[in-house]
């Protein structure tokens, strides 16, 4: 009996210690989370890595990109944007911001090294040319690689459209804080 009544104890100790390590874990990731938001000047900083980036690199409509290539954690980056968007007065300056965020949701995990192109592959690269044979075959090699393409291209492009709503929907409440 009193062997029964000791593991009791200890089953009740153990548990409780448990919940507390449990419950530390917790309190340290909202500790981390709170220390991985931008705060002043690396906030600053991280819009300029962001920018630069943007000017070396400019995201398209039509292409989808590793997040791997980004300055940053795609989401510090949003959170730099949208901290800095419900700082600024300007009309020039949260219309860059806000169209800065947007592109972000061109970056998605998991694409790889190869960006994916909507037309399959990344036509601004086929020599210009006005004879109508390198035409043809420039629009068959376009058509071919959409068709090898075009299944995964969609499947990351319904995440695009997901991140696209959230994150206008973040840039609207960001807006309204600014607008307090």
């Amino acid at each position: 009996m009193n062997q029964i009544i000791t593991v009791l104890g200890f089953l009740v100790v153990a548990t409780a210690v448990v919940n507390v390590l449990l419950g530390f874990r917790g309190w340290l990731a909202a500790r981390r989370a709170e220390s991985a938001k931008p705060s002043g000047s690396s906030m600053e900083q991280i819009i300029r890595d962001y920018g630069a980036f943007m000017e070396r690199h400019p995201p398209l409509p039509t292409r989808i990109e590793d997040t791997s290539v980004l300055p940053h954690q795609k989401a510090i980056i949003l959170d730099a944007l949208l901290s800095a968007m419900e700082q600024q007065n300007t009309a020039q300056t949260q219309e860059f911001i806000s169209i800065a965020a947007m592109s972000l949701v061109q970056f998605q995990d998991n694409v790889g090294r190869e960006p994916l192109e909507q037309l399959g592959m990344d036509i601004s690269k086929f020599p210009s040319s006005n004879d109508l044979n390198v035409l043809r075959e420039q629009i068959k090699l376009t058509v071919e690689a959409q068709r090898k393409t075009e299944e995964r291209f969609n499947a990351f492009n319904k995440l695009v459209q997901n991140d696209l709503q959230f994150v206008t929907a973040k840039i609207a409440a960001a807006d309204a804080l600014r607008r307090r």
